[in-house]
């Protein structure tokens, strides 16, 4: 645990430098190497108003750099790069080009770091002078031509080997991978626009901007010193112990049981290595964000610091989170340190290194400052756009919903997926997460009628319990209560305090708490509370039940809050608050609490009082439609309120994203039910799901980018995953709906029961209709393919049509690997194929169990067998069945194919399908001989074999291209006449490699590339500018493939088809150099009509 400060005093900031008055120069090189880079970024941002080239700064974190200290946007688009140097000597040109190559290695690596465009920009800005040879590199554009045009794959390795994250690795790379990686970075280097800032221009920079001066450098005529960097993260680090010691009194940080939640920790680790500077954390109340928060202050990662500021600190006069700190600082012991301009000192510490600042509770925001808080979270998170601080903000999510809607749809930096408001959500604990923190608290998990508590604050209460009915289901209400009561006993045993007075305080409060729905409630409103009022608040107070801020006082936890509203209100206030569409969550929570006291004493009477709130609750999401959401929650027996838990999700109109900041979304994940009625209860939700998000290629590879996860997605597969009959029963009724999503989704959830429960999923799906291979047996035997393979050949499958059962297997049997589903195993095959075997009566179906078996085991006597029914192998089947025979028999069977011999299958579907890149070394030697003849010989059959080698490109790399017979059959192909026959190549030659880098396929594609531009006839001319365009980020000739083509074609219809492309980034790219280039040839006296 570390509690000491985060800060490395020899490069925490000085106080600002003194000059001399009227002095030309400035102590530049006096600053820090972080100061200097702050400085600049500041320039530059004072300048920005007048730029063209750029009109945002940004400073990256120390350490997070890459070559990159600064960068520059425009409109909200990477425009430059900056790079500081404050080096005590000159700068000569070997540490520029040092710091050149290692910026494009990294920019090679990682793409999403380099500017667009054609000649991005790379600025130095240096605190010393240049050496005479690197000044005329950046004064003489010949000089610098020359000196990149130089740079060697030695200068590259040289770079690489000296930086241990471009190293790192180094023995397991392939070296045409590094070869590839050398040449591009060279190429990128060339690329740039390059420019220099020296001392000089920044001395006139900082004489025009008098306010950056000041912020730097002292005067004599600047006024008193302010608190130095060190000073200040001082004081935060004492005033951050502080917190800390109160949180751990509170049981939030310090010895106190902290359990990891993933829901939480994944989300912030990617933040962490994001360029996202902003990250918004919801959740119920005693969910564990304040926990969160005060964990990591205590353990910050990495060379960061964390500070917390709590939202109930906010005033109304504050503008941003530094008027916040300097108010708390000023209130506290300051040490000596001087209070002079001390905003201005946090400015300065807040940029003097890696900080993270958290806003713990807006939900508990003062009422005076709430109509300000929007204003201040506007500045503040336009502060993580001009500084290297990481803001983090802690909320409930009702009130998130609230806040967010005053603020801009995405703030500066947000991270979030998709269009979502918030970074991550602690939501109910998960069974797990809730029996590690039992497991932490010491206590059992049997004693809440089947259904854990499902917050780590109620855990922790009920881990205090001393209750001797062990039979007895304790709800939340009962939790709270006991807590209640337990704390009427501790303060009547206070001086001065009576049972009876607390209880009549207490009961006060709960009167007064629904017209203060923050929690702060006045001093003097509590004056009714009877002559021992005063030392019941004191006594609260002492037992950490309460907090006193200037006038006001608010009970410490939001769970006891809304009890106490509950135990106050009635069923006509109640009412009453739901006509005055209140939302505070606070009164949300009181209002649940309310229907679960009565539900304690009547159910009778809670389903009345459920009916008449129902009756007032408008549609839409609401705080009404929140408190019955929460109340269905907190009662015993959900099942006596299925209707209203029913009508609630129908009064929901908004779409299933928002569910994430409702309480319904909780509802309908967490109510206790089984796992068919909240299914059934949820299924009309349904309707707001995009079916898009429910496609299979989701479920076999998670995670996938494209999909949104709403809260409704994630109870619905909860529930999926309890399967059981009555799961199975209503997914595969709605799978065959008419209604498009709800069709996709049932189908989605059908994979997921049948992973929970293979057998009984694959036994209920076969009793319903099997009329083809989109069924739910078939969706059910993709998710769990080896039982489903067993299940074929099981007693239970017997009585269905052999062609089924051998149908089904073949297909299962031929299966590859779909992102975390595994094939059939060889035991899980053969025990269906030796049971099916006796029974096939027809060829066909012989030799299909004969294919399925010989994928998984050779046997030659099978093999003999399938070579016997070669003509009773369907022509789909062909390849499949090749693959499994010997040399011998493919080499006869493939020439007996291509040269028309075998009349039993269709050749020309096969070559365009072809499967041969899947034979030995001879037989596809024989295959490319025979290909090679038939493509002289029969000329119309050109498409179909331009298919087959389109195959084998991307499957034969160039070094296991024998002789380059499939190449030189492709450039042929590519010069020939045949448009269609060019274009199956078009799409190999054209489309980026992505991430598996080969140099040698790389150049195949390039050659491939040129030859189709030179043999185009306009008729692939669409694709053909797509293609160059597309792949433009990793080749060097797009511009020239173009400009060819418009020598070929002319210039109106090569434009007009890469004009109507233009709103696709990288054609703009192209665009801008095909006009360059144009506009260069006139120049030059060329003709550039068109």
């Amino acid at each position: 645990m570390n509690l000491g400060p985060n800060i490395d005093e020899t490069d925490a900031s000085p106080p600002r430098l003194h000059i001399v008055a009227q002095s030309p120069t400035f102590p530049l090189l006096e600053l820090g190497d972080y100061q200097f880079e702050r400085l600049v970024r500041d320039l530059l941002a004072a300048e920005a108003a007048h730029r063209q080239d750029y009109d945002a700064a940004t400073l990256m974190p120390q350490g997070a750099d890459r070559g990159r200290d600064i960068l520059l946007y425009r409109q909200g688009r990477l425009a430059g790069i900056v790079q500081c140097k404050r080096l005590k000597h000159r700068m000569r040109l070997s540490d520029i080009k040092y710091e050149l190559i290692k910026y494009c290695l990294f920019a090679v690596r990682d793409p999403s770091i380099a500017p667009r465009g054609s000649k991005p920009g790379y600025r130095f800005w240096t605190a010393g002078e240049l050496t005479e040879e690197a000044k005329q590199f950046f004064d003489d554009a010949a000089v610098q031509a020359k000196t990149l045009l130089a740079l060697s794959p030695g200068d590259v390795e040289n770079v690489r080997a000296s930086l241990k994250s471009l190293s790192a690795n180094r023995e397991g790379q392939d070296e045409d991978a590094l070869r590839r990686e050398t040449l591009d970075a060279i190429d990128l280097a060339r690329r740039l626009t390059l420019s220099h800032t020296g001392p000089s221009d920044i001395y006139a920079l900082l004489r025009k901007h008098e306010g950056t001066r000041r912020a730097y450098f002292r005067s004599p005529d600047d006024g008193p010193p302010r608190a130095s960097v060190l000073e200040v993260a001082t004081l935060l680090d004492a005033r951050r112990r502080q917190e800390l010691a109160q949180f751990a009194d509170a049981g939030a940080a310090g010895n106190n049981p902290f359990v990891p939640r993933a829901a939480i920790d994944e989300p912030f680790a990617d933040f962490m290595a994001s360029g996202s500077r902003l990250f918004v954390l919801v959740g119920g109340s005693g969910q564990g964000k304040t926990s969160w928060a005060a964990h990591l202050a205590e353990s910050p990662p990495g060379n960061w610091s964390a500070h917390i500021v709590r939202a109930e600190d906010i005033a109304e006069a504050d503008h941003n989170i530094v008027d916040t700190l300097k108010r708390d600082l000023q209130a506290r012991p300051t040490g000596g340190t001087t209070m002079h301009d001390l905003a201005q000192s946090i400015w300065d510490w807040v940029d003097s290194g890696n900080h993270i600042l958290v806003v713990d509770g807006l939900d508990r925001t003062r009422s005076a400052a709430r109509d300000a808080l929007p204003g201040w979270l506007r500045q503040s998170a336009q502060l993580t756009r001009e500084h290297a601080v990481r803001l983090v903000l802690t909320s409930r999510r009702e009130s998130w919903a609230a806040i967010s809607a005053d603020l801009p749809w995405q703030p500066p930096h947000l991270h979030a997926p998709g269009d979502a408001r918030m970074s991550a959500e602690l939501g109910a604990l998960t069974h797990g997460e809730a029996e590690r923190v039992y497991d932490a608290y010491g206590v059992a998990t049997g004693r809440h009628g089947g259904r854990l508590l499902d917050s780590p604050s109620l855990i922790r209460r009920f881990a205090q319990l001393k209750d001797s009915d062990a039979d007895k289901v304790v709800t939340r209400y009962d939790v709270l209560s006991a807590d209640f009561e337990a704390m009427l006993v501790e303060l009547g045993k206070r001086q001065g305090v009576t049972k009876v007075a607390a209880t009549l305080v207490m009961g006060t409060f709960g009167d007064l708490l629904p017209d203060y729905p923050d929690g702060w409630v006045p001093l003097a409103a509590l004056a009714a509370a009877g002559q021992q009022g005063p030392a019941v608040l004191d006594a609260l107070v002492a037992g950490d039940r309460a907090t006193i801020r200037g006038d006001d006082i608010r009970l410490e936890s939001d769970d006891m809050i809304e009890l106490v509203i509950g135990r106050r209100l009635s069923p006509d206030t109640a009412a009453d608050l739901f006509y005055q569409r209140r939302e505070e969550p606070l009164l949300v929570g009181g209002i649940a609490m309310m229907i679960a006291r009565t539900e304690a004493q009547s159910v009778d009477a809670a389903r009345d009082l459920l009916d008449t709130l129902l009756a007032v609750t408008p549609t839409g999401m609401s705080g009404a439609l929140d408190a019955i959401a929460r109340s269905l929650l907190e009662v015993r027996n959900p099942a006596s309120f299925i209707e209203h838990a029913a009508a609630a999700v129908g009064r929901w109109r908004d779409t299933n994203l928002a569910l994430g900041l409702s309480q319904l979304g909780e509802m309908i994940a967490s109510i206790a039910l089984p796992a068919a009625d909240r299914l059934r209860l949820m299924w009309p939700l349904v309707a707001n799901e995009d079916a898009d998000d429910w496609r299979s290629k989701y479920w076999f590879a998670p995670g996938q980018a494209g999909r949104i996860v709403t809260a409704f997605a994630s109870a619905a597969e909860r529930a999926a995953r309890e399967s059981g009959p009555d799961v199975l029963d209503f997914l595969i009724e709605r799978a065959g709906d008419a209604d498009k999503a709800s069709q996709a989704v049932a189908r989605y959830l059908l994979h997921s029961a049948a992973e929970a429960a293979p057998d009984m999923a694959l036994a209920k799906c076969w009793e319903a209709p099997r009329d083809g291979f989109d069924t739910a047996f078939a969706i059910a035997a993709s998710s769990v393919p080896g039982a489903a393979a067993r299940f074929l050949g099981s007693e239970q499958a017997a009585s269905a049509p052999i062609e089924e059962l051998v149908s089904r297997l073949h297909e299962l049997a031929g299966r590859e690997p779909i992102g975390r589903i595994r094939p059939p195993s060889a035991e899980d095959v053969m025990f269906a194929v030796e049971r099916l075997l006796p029974r096939a009566g027809e060829p066909q179906q012989e030799a299909l169990l004969l294919i399925a078996a010989l994928r998984y085991e050779a046997n030659d006597g099978r093999r003999s067998r399938l070579v016997a029914l070669w003509d009773h192998v369907e022509t789909s089947d062909y390849w499949d069945a090749l693959s499994v025979l010997g040399d011998g028999e493919q080499e006869r069977l493939v020439a007996a194919l291509i040269t028309g011999a075998d009349s039993s299958h269709d050749r020309t579907y096969l070559l365009g399908a072809s499967g041969a890149h899947r034979l030995g070394g001879a037989v596809y030697s024989t295959f490319m001989a025979h290909l090679e003849t038939l493509y002289r010989q029969e000329p119309e059959l050109a498409h179909p074999i331009a298919l087959a080698v389109e195959g084998m490109l991307y499957e034969v790399p160039p070094a296991e291209d024998a002789g380059g017979r499939i190449f030189r059959l492709a450039q042929d192909i590519a010069s020939g006449k045949n448009d269609k026959a060019r274009l199956a190549l078009l799409y190999y030659a054209g489309s980026p490699q992505g991430r598996d880098q080969d140099g040698s396929d790389l150049a195949r594609r390039e050659a491939l590339l040129a030859r189709l531009v030179e043999a185009e006839t306009g008729a692939n001319l669409g694709v053909l500018l797509w293609k160059i365009a597309e792949s433009a980020n990793e080749r060097a000739n797009a511009p020239v493939h173009a400009m060819r083509l418009i020598d070929r074609l002319g210039a109106e219809p090569v434009l007009k088809v890469a004009r109507a492309m233009g709103s696709l980034d990288y054609m703009r790219d192209v665009l801008e150099e095909i006009e360059r280039r144009r506009a260069a040839r006139g120049e030059a006296g060329f003709d550039v009509a068109g």
